[in-house]
């Protein structure tokens, strides 16, 4: 379960035309990692950029001060709750703050997660901060939000999990008749740990685990051992091959469907 990397640069991109791109951005733990798209083709992306680069960037000087069409920043949880668009109030936001046991260190944000749901959501004041200065906060978004509707569009299976592994987290997620019936999300740091709380979140939606299929994006290989290991207790372990834009051969697709999903969050 190492960290995707990858460094893609088209031969036709070129930051006189950034007017007609848009530049996604999801900010991770350490670093952050990055894409330019133009209409449905991919034309830069690459990870593992640290997250000083934003602050005082040197490699990316150029990136950043272009203009683009659009801006679309996936700002990192480190914790969440959703909430019924008829049961969220504005005027309760100091209750969802102990809800998510938010501290001096963390900001709160809410917004609109799909057509039924609000997601509330704690992010380290340092990213908060970094993505105001650098892209505005008006353009930041929940950094899984893309991941959650590409899935949601894609007519999801009553009998399949998804997961995405990123920063050494892991993200469940459950529809049910196309409603999100089940959706968390823990630390996560070995295969172990994705069985364990894929066992669990089978528990929550009351299937057993063998009747159960698991699709995994994100920090996963085609060659993944997880992939044989999870078969021991589910019905099935697959890459989720959900694509969005033309990519190159060398980019795994599954390693970069919650970055370039963002691109479906448009603001």
């Amino acid at each position: 379960m190492n960290e995707p990397t990858f460094n893609y640069h088209d031969e036709a991109f070129g930051l006189d035309a950034a007017a007609d791109y848009t530049l996604l951005v999801q900010l991770h733990s350490n670093s952050f990692t990055y894409a330019v798209t133009a209409g449905n083709k991919l034309l830069v992306c690459e990870s593992g950029h640290p997250l000083e680069e934003l602050s005082a960037p040197e490699e990316l000087a150029d990136l950043f001060e272009a203009d683009y069409k659009q801006l679309i920043i996936g700002l990192p949880a480190t914790g969440f709750t959703l909430l019924p668009n008829s049961v969220y109030s504005e005027d309760n936001v100091a209750d969802y703050a102990r809800l998510l046991n938010v501290q001096s260190t963390d900001r709160l944000f809410a917004q609109q997660l799909d057509g039924e749901n609000m997601v509330i959501y704690k992010v380290p004041v340092k990213h908060a901060d970094l993505a105001e200065r650098r892209f505005g906060l008006e353009n930041t978004v929940f950094s899984t939000k893309g991941w959650v509707a590409a899935i949601g569009a894609n007519h999801p299976a009553d009998d399949t999990l998804y997961l995405n592994l990123m920063d050494g987290r892991i993200d469940l997620l459950y529809f049910r008749y196309g409603k999100i019936r089940y959706y968390n999300n823990f630390e996560c740091t070995n295969a172990d740990d994705v069985l364990y709380f894929s066992a669990l979140a089978a528990k929550a939606i009351n299937m057993e685990p063998a009747d159960l299929h698991l699709s995994i994006s994100g920090a996963i290989e085609s060659n993944d051992e997880l992939l044989i290991k999870a078969t021991e207790f589910f019905k099935s372990a697959q890459l989720n091959t959900l694509s969005l834009f033309a990519l190159p051969r060398e980019i795994e697709i599954q390693q970069i469907l919650s970055l370039t999903a963002l691109s479906l969050c448009a603001l």
